[in-house]
């Protein structure tokens, strides 16, 4: 027993004098060395950089509102940096490391946290870290684009689609054939959006992420298409038939429109 206490001194010890991270044999807490940095650069008073130095900043609702509102977040602790990461993004997609002075996370076209770490040696901590900033903001700029762009597009699909829906509704002079021809173009409006939305996220995301959202997107035009033909075969071929099935359509392209819209972090 007395040798083991020696031997849990000793790498005790040895962990201290080599600054690493080093688990007791009793399973304490890893022990992590931690650079001391604060940022005083260009940006410390620009009300859209949150910057976190301490534990006590770290408050989920304030990182997730400026995140959202496009915002930067400038994290000069990499332990902390984690937790912020876990807080944007339940899915860990970046590591860091003690040599990590300072990380940056700002909002990206395909809705997912941008990254950038600053490491290593400098002689100009804040200069470099202002370079970063630039950078994000540039990225975020666009993000903010794509957000006003998208929101506007919806408003004018929805009023348009509404003016229809009303016209449907509301006008006893309609015959079947004309109830169908306006039920077609409200699919269209939906289906029309979902294109241009869909040539946005070709620009926008990640080789990767626009791979499965290719597979997903064929998944869901074969089960659009079947239910589309599912609500005309309930009127068994008749005059109501197309007005069933264009009403299914633009039900479920609507929805797939609001789907892929989250891919932009509306």
């Amino acid at each position: 027993m007395k040798m083991k206490k020696i031997i849990t001194l000793i790498l005790t010890i040895v962990c201290v004098l080599g600054t690493i991270g080093c688990s007791s044999l009793d399973n304490n807490p890893t022990m992590e060395f931690v650079k001391e940095y604060t940022y005083q650069g260009e940006y410390i008073d620009d009300s859209k950089l949150l910057i976190i130095h301490n534990n006590s900043e770290v408050e989920s609702n304030e990182i997730v509102k400026y995140y959202e509102n496009a915002g930067i977040i400038l994290v000069t602790n990499w332990v902390l940096a984690e937790q912020v990461q876990s807080i944007l993004s339940p899915t860990v997609t970046s590591s860091f490391s003690a040599s990590d002075v300072a990380v940056l996370f700002y909002k990206t076209e395909s809705g997912a946290p941008g990254v950038s770490i600053a490491g290593g040696n400098s002689s100009d901590w804040d200069a470099e870290i202002d370079e970063m900033i630039r950078n994000a903001k540039e990225k975020t700029e666009t993000v903010n684009s794509i957000t006003i762009d998208l929101q506007g597009m919806l408003e004018t699909a929805e009023e348009e689609a509404s003016v229809l829906h009303k016209k449907l509704s509301e006008d006893p002079s309609l015959k079947q054939s004309d109830m169908n021809e306006l039920s077609h173009e409200i699919y269209l409006i939906w289906d029309d959006l979902l294109n241009e939305l869909w040539a946005v996220l070709t620009e926008s995301l990640d080789e990767k992420t626009m791979h499965n959202l290719l597979e997903e997107q064929r998944e869901w035009i074969t089960m659009k298409e079947a239910e589309a033909q599912k609500a005309a075969e309930a009127f068994s071929g008749g005059s109501m038939a197309p007005f069933a099935s264009n009403q299914k359509a633009a039900e479920l392209t609507k929805e797939r429109v609001y789907e892929l819209a989250d891919y932009l972090g509306f």
